[in-house]
């Protein structure tokens, strides 16, 4: 009798183990299943071509098109061409020792720099959150570690020569060269997408050490360096929107 009521025991504490394991399964699958049909039914195009625009605390726009290739859903890398110019800066002057009527001045139109920044970056996203049962809208997250490379390196400028007592009449002009400017910089973007079908519709923000100056702040003109007259130097911000197309 006593064997009996043990393999009875046995029976239903295998009975309720089993129980168990079926609903510690069964909860598993249901939460392991939002995961794996994310992540299953992620099959994005591995290549976007894009354009941004924004501003930056340089007083200046940007434009950059770009195009990225994934590797992997997740792991890609871009190529860009970012062109940053900036707008309504006041040009500068300064004096001639012994000489109290010439004074020298930047070209008007120099005063405001230009720069091309060749810009290749890593591009990290996230899977996207579909916003659709028939997931054409969803929304990606993205972050590119980069760099900037300027072109040119060195600016050119021309430093004219004006006559007080004549109205500020140009009596001479020169052109001079900065040396030794910096050419690397590092980039960190990050930005959230709007994914429709194949378009992609960006916002983000990007933060930088470029320095639009760096290409003139050793330029000398009458022994006075042009650093001494250019803002003090910062990190870059850049606010931007882009529109994409995957294929």
């Amino acid at each position: 009798m006593t064997i009996k009521m043990n393999s009875v025991d046995v029976y239903i504490k295998i009975v309720s183990e089993c129980r168990v394991v079926n609903k510690l399964f069964l909860l598993t699958v249901l939460f392991l299943s939002p995961t794996v049909l994310l992540f299953a039914q992620d099959d994005r195009a591995k290549g976007i071509v894009s354009i941004a625009a924004g501003l930056n605390n340089n007083e200046s726009w940007e434009v950059e098109p770009s195009v990225t290739y994934y590797f992997s859903k997740y792991i890609g890398v871009t190529l860009g061409l970012n062109v940053t110019s900036q707008y309504n800066q006041v040009g500068f002057s300064g004096t001639i020792a012994g000489n109290s009527r010439i004074y020298w001045s930047i070209e008007d139109d120099e005063t405001n720099v230009a720069k091309f920044l060749l810009h290749p970056a890593i591009s990290l996203r996230t899977p996207i959150l579909w916003l659709d049962k028939d997931h054409e809208t969803g929304l990606t997250i993205q972050i590119e570690p980069g760099m900037y490379i300027a072109l040119p390196v060195n600016d050119q400028i021309t430093v004219n020569y004006r006559d007080k007592e004549r109205n500020s009449t140009i009596i001479d002009s020169k052109r001079v060269s900065n040396t030794k400017g910096e050419c690397v910089f590092w980039n960190v973007r990050g930005s959230i997408s709007l994914n429709i079908d194949r378009f992609v519709l960006s916002t983000g923000y990007s933060i930088s050490n470029f320095d639009i100056y760096s290409g003139r702040r050793n330029i000398v003109v009458e022994n006075l360096k042009l650093d001494q007259k250019l803002p003090i130097r910062e990190y870059t911000y850049s606010f931007f929107i882009s529109l994409g197309y995957c294929f």
